[in-house]
């Protein structure tokens, strides 16, 4: 069956979701992503129409590195060495001299614009992804329904303290298919009072979703909250 199955991992402090998505949204980045493409890629036409660098049209497609590294005097052939991993942080370094040499040849001035231009290109599409993989996840009914058993459970309210919010940056995996899914998420959560994490294991069948364990483990408290727990003789948790 064709399956989706998306895994994000929690590196940064979390970011409470409502002010995230009020300000920045996929096709926000995404926007801003292809004001950086237009300007690196012109401006980097321009530097190398300048320094005779041919073909300038590269510039607008994925090969425009080939452009950086004859501009800095290198082989073109450096770039497919980025494609491989390893090997790739030493092309980056020759593509950092390539730059360094740019400057030299062109001046400050013409370089630094499809220099940061292009370094905020990749963030930009970066973060575009990221943050159509993190809306995908909190989007997703185990989420949705996890988050709110937690907000309705008194213990849970008293523990955190209210009001309750989630953080952005969810750790786990979820998988979906035609015939079922598996999630299992852990979800940042903070109150008034302290700070924890909600750790989902859900399962789809025929289309719905249930939770074979649903726990809240808060900061401070040695005992987690219990909210779902696998029925007796089962295997437990398929997750944590």
């Amino acid at each position: 069956m064709p399956e989706i199955q998306l895994i994000i991992r929690r590196t940064i402090k979390p970011i409470r979701i409502g002010k995230l998505e009020s300000v920045m949204t996929p096709g926000v980045f995404i926007f801003i992503s292809m004001i950086f493409y237009v300007t690196s890629s012109y401006s980097l036409q321009r530097l190398c129409k300048k320094l005779e660098i041919k073909p300038t049209w590269l510039s607008w497609t994925p090969f425009s590195p080939v452009l950086m590294y004859k501009a800095g005097g290198q082989a073109w052939w450096w770039f497919i060495l980025l494609l491989f991993p390893f090997i790739q942080f030493i092309a980056l370094i020759v593509l950092l001299i390539a730059w360094v040499r740019i400057f030299q040849r062109s001046g400050w001035k013409l370089a630094i614009v499809p220099l940061i231009s292009s370094i905020l290109f990749e963030v930009s599409i970066g973060g575009s992804i990221l943050l159509f993989i993190v809306s995908f996840m909190t989007s997703s009914p185990p989420y949705k329904m996890a988050v709110e058993q937690v907000k309705q459970n008194s213990m849970v309210v008293e523990s955190l303290g209210k009001p309750i919010s989630t953080g952005w940056f969810v750790q786990g995996n979820l998988t979906t298919s035609f015939d079922g899914g598996s999630a299992c998420l852990v979800i940042p959560v903070s109150g008034s009072k302290t700070k924890g994490e909600i750790y989902v294991d859900a399962q789809q069948q025929n289309g719905e979703w249930n939770f074979r364990e649903l726990v809240v483990e808060v900061e401070g408290r040695n005992e987690p909250i219990v909210l779902a727990a696998p029925p007796p003789g089962s295997q437990g948790s398929l997750c944590f």
